[in-house]
């Protein structure tokens, strides 16, 4: 639940739960429902922050491949994608 809140601060609710939703498996609507919350609850931990970690990162990685000028912050943003929180 921290790795998704700290994303949807950074990145939006709606793609964090998107982020969340294809890391488990279902639809991508990026709407938090029972489906999303059962497959959440039954996905380990540990995995599914290595998921989201994945995802966070390949998204920030995809942002400076489009605007290299935000090159800059892309160590910062890296320490937060890899962040356990």
């Amino acid at each position: 639940a921290t790795k998704v809140f700290d994303t949807a601060v950074n990145l939006g609710p709606s793609r964090a739960h998107k982020f969340l939703q294809y890391a488990i498996g279902v639809p991508q609507d990026g709407v938090l429902g029972p489906k999303t919350f059962n497959e959440t609850n039954a996905t380990p931990s540990a995995q599914l922050v290595v998921k989201l970690q994945s995802l966070q990162a390949s998204y920030y990685r995809n942002l400076v491949a489009r605007n290299i000028k935000l090159a800059g912050f892309l160590n910062g943003w890296m320490n937060r994608a890899y962040d356990r929180n």
